[in-house]
């Protein structure tokens, strides 16, 4: 899934902002669409202003627990929750030294993964570098 992950803090943001906040910030809204844009022309995605791609989004250190706090706008609205290809695309850029996630001080090298069912947790070193 095309995406951009940016510092919340570069918008002045903390991450712990509500999606309610987010959703009414329309100077940070226009600034991320800006950007949208632009990244899908580099990207290749041509024009991308009706297309609900590439996906935005702002990551933050973790509160409340967590690894990493992030928020999403798809293309211009806030969502409550991240989807699934979102988190993994997060949860790489957190892990390759080479990207503005990469700085943010709880992510481990290390990779936890936990099923809901009764199976036990199962842990690897990550292999990037």
């Amino acid at each position: 899934m095309p995406g951009a992950v940016m510092p919340a803090a570069s918008f002045v943001k903390s991450g712990s902002e509500s999606v309610d906040e987010l959703n009414n910030d329309s100077e940070l809204k226009s600034r991320i669409e800006s950007l949208r844009l632009d990244a899908g022309a580099r990207m290749g995605l041509g024009d991308v202003q009706r297309k609900v791609i590439p996906k935005m989004c702002l990551t933050a250190p973790p509160w409340r627990g967590g690894a990493v706090t992030t928020r999403t706008l798809t293309p211009h609205d806030c969502h409550t929750s991240i989807g699934e290809l979102g988190a993994v695309s997060v949860a790489t850029a957190c892990v390759l030294s080479s990207t503005v996630a990469a700085e943010l001080p709880a992510i481990r090298r290390e990779t936890t993964s936990r099923s809901p069912s009764s199976i036990p947790p199962v842990s690897s070193p990550c292999t990037c570098s």
